[in-house]
């Protein structure tokens, strides 16, 4: 009957899910996911060289160290072309011999208007569905439909957006500083759907213009 925003639900999602396949998470996400797709750099365990990498947000959020206790929900260290890989994956024009993503994995099973409430869900825009972790912002038969997905945390922010419908997708991921206010997941959507040659985001429909610490 509510749809609240949960860092702790995706943990709890990776233990269950260590639990089902009787095997640690990093190992499950390994098998079926980052060696499939050879995403050599997306790590729970950075290594020196690409710790010297790493964008170095304002604030001293720490050092670049293992997140194996947050595994499950904000816990990986990538690279823009590890995430290159994981955007074709999603649009099915991923490696040769790895098979497109199951659709019900980005299906919509709640109505947002049917809810009681939802909370922190709306940062990238008003939804008009919520899936298995993903938001949809537009009716499904609209050519502009959006599915995405925000983040947020140690200092970082960051936006995946695709249009399955025109094979059009976008991430981005910014360090965090003192001087932005701009609603950049509103600015996201609009670049991806002037990428992909359609209509911007309704106004009545764009995100709140302040984002949370934390999301």
């Amino acid at each position: 009957s509510e749809a609240v925003y949960s860092n702790i639900g995706f943990d709890l999602l990776s233990e269950a899910l260590e639990s089902a396949a009787h095997k640690p998470y990093a190992a499950l996400l390994a098998e079926q996911t980052l060696n499939p797709l050879r995403m050599r750099q997306t790590t729970l365990y950075p290594n020196a060289v690409q710790c010297e990498r790493l964008l170095k947000p304002t604030h001293d959020e720490g050092a670049c160290a293992i997140t194996e206790a947050t595994e499950g929900s904000a816990g990986l260290y990538s690279t823009s072309a590890d995430m290159a890989i994981w955007l074709k994956y999603l649009l099915g024009a991923g490696l040769p011999a790895v098979p497109a993503q199951d659709p019900a994995a980005q299906a919509v099973y709640f109505d947002p208007s049917q809810l009681k409430r939802q909370v922190g869900l709306d940062h990238a825009g008003k939804p008009s569905g919520i899936g298995l972790g993903w938001m949809h912002l537009l009716p499904l038969g609209d050519p502009s439909h959006i599915i995405q997905k925000t983040g947020g945390g140690a200092g970082f922010t960051s936006y995946i957006a695709m249009i399955p419908a025109r094979h059009a997708a976008i991430f981005f991921s910014f360090a965090e500083g003192t001087g932005w206010k701009q609603n950049v997941f509103k600015e996201a959507n609009n670049m991806l759907l002037n990428l992909a040659g359609l209509p911007l985001m309704p106004a009545r429909l764009q995100s709140t213009p302040a984002l949370p610490a934390s999301c």
